[in-house]
């Protein structure tokens, strides 16, 4: 069923031709965001909020059209939050998850988890209804052929399939949900890791940005058909999801038969989880794994750390969650770069 409706949804017209309208957005969060390090002259800028900002930008855009982040959007704050509580909530100990039964679902309900997870889907839930709700509303402006976004998609996958395949708006708001807790969380995340990283070995830090340099010349910005010619950057961003992957375990899987894992013999119906944290650091498989051996700010920026840090001082503690975030924001002093004739 996933698959059927993933496979309809991106082949729906509303976002076929709306690729051009997404890259201008996406350049516009760009300058905004190097608007903002400019505007830091000198002085430790918070990158992770400035990277977690642009990501949601632009996420935000796909799913919900340009009215996300205007004045119109004025319950976006209160979205985030939830979403924010959500992702916390899943990421958190439920019995129910090890024990799905009566039994479980009773401890649930002692400790507030169950109480806390409907209040929470809750308000998720009417949040969406309101966003299909004005999608659906005949005043709304419709968008042009081609336009539209990943709401206006589903809605027309909902319309024209409805009769042959179980597909309504509770499916629509389930894969807008994926959406954000898929896109946002983890784009952010591995961008935050991959300059932490960097700062801390300036020879990488470096050759990434001569590379940039070299191949955008003074155009300064990154396109989508530069990104072949970036060989290295893609090399760095590669190391950077091997140290810290988004998702330290993946979703549990679950045999259908008995089988060998490993050397291990495995029951029929065992639940198992992936280790991909594990296995990119495995030093049977890795020289030297601990060890880290984008574009748009180290393009345009040259990165120092505050006065007084030592790049071994750059805390690489990471907090549990959906994703392993960086547990202390990452703070750098962006220094222009200057073109010399």
């Amino acid at each position: 069923m996933k698959k059927t409706e993933y496979s309809s949804t991106m082949n729906m017209s509303p976002l076929q031709a709306d690729d051009h309208i997404l890259c201008n957005f996406d350049f516009l969060q760009v300058d905004k965001m190097i608007g903002n390090l400019k505007r830091a002259q000198g002085q430790p800028a918070n990158l992770s909020e400035e990277i977690f900002a642009h990501v949601d930008a632009i996420i935000g855009m796909t799913a919900f059209g340009s009215v996300y982040g205007s004045e119109q959007f004025r319950h976006k704050k209160h979205f985030q939050h939830v979403l924010d509580e959500a992702m916390d909530m899943m990421a958190s100990f439920s019995a129910e998850d090890f024990f799905p039964n009566a039994a479980g679902r009773l401890v649930d309900r002692l400790s507030g988890m169950e109480a806390r997870r409907e209040r929470c889907f809750h308000e998720l839930d009417g949040f969406f209804q309101m966003v299909i709700d004005q999608h659906l509303d005949p005043a709304r402006p419709r968008p042009e052929q081609g336009g539209g976004d990943l709401v206006d998609a589903l809605i027309a996958v909902w319309k024209e399939q409805k009769d042959c395949m179980a597909f309504d708006q509770e499916n629509i708001k389930g894969m807008i949900l994926d959406t954000f807790l898929g896109g946002v969380d983890t784009s952010s995340v591995t961008l935050i890791w991959a300059m932490s990283e960097l700062i801390r070995s300036p020879t990488v830090l470096a050759k990434a940005q001569n590379e940039l340099r070299q191949v955008l010349g003074r155009r300064r910005r990154v396109e989508p058909d530069d990104l072949p010619k970036l060989s290295y950057l893609k090399m760095v961003v590669k190391e950077a999801l091997r140290l810290h992957p988004p998702a330290s375990l993946l979703l549990p899987r679950e045999t259908v038969r008995a089988t060998s894992i490993g050397g291990y013999d495995v029951e029929a119906g065992t639940r198992i989880f992936v280790n991909v944290w594990a296995i990119g650091r495995d030093p049977e498989s890795w020289d030297k794994p601990d060890e880290f051996s984008l574009a748009n700010l180290l393009y345009c920026f040259d990165w120092t750390l505050p006065e007084g840090m030592k790049t071994e001082d750059v805390s690489m503690e990471e907090e549990g969650g959906l994703s392993f975030h960086k547990k202390v924001p990452l703070y750098l002093v962006p220094i222009r770069y200057k073109w010399h004739d």
